[in-house]
């Protein structure tokens, strides 16, 4: 039976579409994360306005005390290392986000690849599935003529 001998092809649709499928999944993620990244610059953004108010009120702090060189002294160094702490804070937030849109990024670019080097993979099983279907085709052919003669 000639319907027997033929293999199937390698993936079925469902298999591509569960693959397609999750592209789009990977895609939304990446959408995802994005937003949430914005979302986190836009809390930096408040958190620096933040800072920028507490640096304000730092400085009516100054201008109503009694200006020392002293507290002058101090209420520098606390500013800096409120500004680093908080520049820091900001940079490592902003660089994980950044990295986990990245690896997303690679994985939705990897299932992309994947997918396409399976078509290419089913398309050349399907070339020889019809080769092997001419093939099958001449032997019969062949046969049928040296049981005519």
């Amino acid at each position: 039976n000639p319907q027997e001998s033929t293999p199937a092809a390698p993936e079925s649709p469902q298999e591509k579409s569960a693959l397609e499928a999750k592209v789009q999944r990977l895609s939304t993620k990446v959408k995802d994360q994005q937003k949430k990244l914005q979302k986190f610059e836009q809390q930096a953004f408040s958190d620096g306005k933040k800072i920028h108010d507490l640096r304000e009120a730092l400085a009516q702090k100054d201008t109503d005390m009694a200006p020392t060189l002293q507290s002058l002294e101090w209420h520098k160094k606390e500013l800096a290392t409120l500004k680093a702490e908080a520049n820091e804070l900001c940079k490592t937030q902003v660089l994980n986000w950044q990295i986990r849109a990245e690896q997303a990024e690679r994985t939705v670019d990897e299932l992309q690849r994947e997918l396409r080097q399976r078509d290419v993979e089913r398309e050349r099983k399907n070339e020889e599935v019809e080769d092997s279907e001419q093939a099958h085709a001449k032997k019969v052919e062949r046969l049928q003529k040296e049981l005519a003669t």
